[in-house]
């Protein structure tokens, strides 16, 4: 679905005329058209108030992801979390020194410094029972999905809103420049932390 295909399901979806659209956002309901039509991308700024008028996030409207927010994410995934804090709670009480937050934690340093997270679950989950393996390792990784997600959203919406900002300027470029040109602004928006 494209970009102005996705706007106009979710305008609707939120029971928005274009003019009410427009109105709130600031703008004309030419530009939401256009928008729809597939005329025109909206700036960075229109795209931020869009995912906020319309409570989904901007991969969403892209049609990145499939899931309008973090509530939809968890809402789609309702019985794997019940499952998860079921198994979390029979495992903290009979093993009261298993942290699932830290094992998840410590994937999550891994996965940011690219490295493997498995020797870390295997050996975290190591003295448990076959059946009670199964059962931290679903706890452990749905809390490290949490994280990720967090991650994964953040890095996302900077690569968004770097391909908004500089769609007409990537024409031609090669994909080694044009992440040499992403590293660039997020060094300008973020300073020389490390943006990973």
């Amino acid at each position: 679905m494209s970009f102005g295909s996705n706007l106009k399901k979710i305008r609707l979806d939120n029971g928005l005329t274009q003019d009410e659209l427009a109105k709130k956002l600031n703008t004309s309901r030419s530009n939401i058209a256009n928008y729809e039509n597939d005329k025109n991308m909206p700036s960075v700024e229109i795209l931020e108030k869009l995912s906020k008028t319309l409570n989904c996030s901007t991969d969403y409207l892209m049609g990145i992801k499939d899931y309008k927010n973090q509530d939809d994410y968890i809402n789609n995934n309702t019985e794997q979390a019940l499952q998860a804090v079921t198994n979390n709670e029979y495992l903290i009480k009979k093993y009261p020194e298993f942290d699932p937050d830290s094992i998840a934690s410590k994937m999550f340093a891994c996965y940011k410094n690219d490295e493997d997270s498995s020797p870390i679950l295997d050996e975290a989950i190591s003295y448990f029972s076959t059946d009670e393996q199964i059962k931290a390792r679903q706890v452990i990784l749905f809390i490290y999905t949490s994280l990720l997600f967090s991650i994964e959203a953040s890095k996302n919406n900077i690569e968004q809103e770097f391909k908004f900002a500089y769609h007409k300027e990537m024409e031609g470029l090669t994909e080694e420049e044009i992440a040499d040109a992403l590293r660039f602004y997020k060094k300008i928006k973020y300073g020389d932390k490390d943006n990973k």
